[in-house]
């Protein structure tokens, strides 16, 4: 399963962090999704911040099938 990490941003946000827990997953435009592939079943707290400090936040539990 590979998730694709999007968010909405207002027009003076140029860049998005993306972060799983305390984990920086990676960075990219607000036009842009990010790849994510968790490397377990779990539970993840999946945070976006931009360069102004503001973010937003949400928990995702993940489960892999055998």
């Amino acid at each position: 399963m590979v998730d694709r990490l999007t968010g909405k941003a207002t027009c003076d946000a140029r860049r998005l962090y993306w972060f799983a827990d305390h984990t920086l997953l990676g960075q990219g435009t607000p036009q842009n999704a990010l790849q994510w592939r968790p490397a377990r079943s779990g539970q993840y707290q999946n945070r976006v911040s931009d360069a102004q400090g503001r973010s937003a936040s949400r928990a995702l539990r993940v489960e892999f099938l055998p």
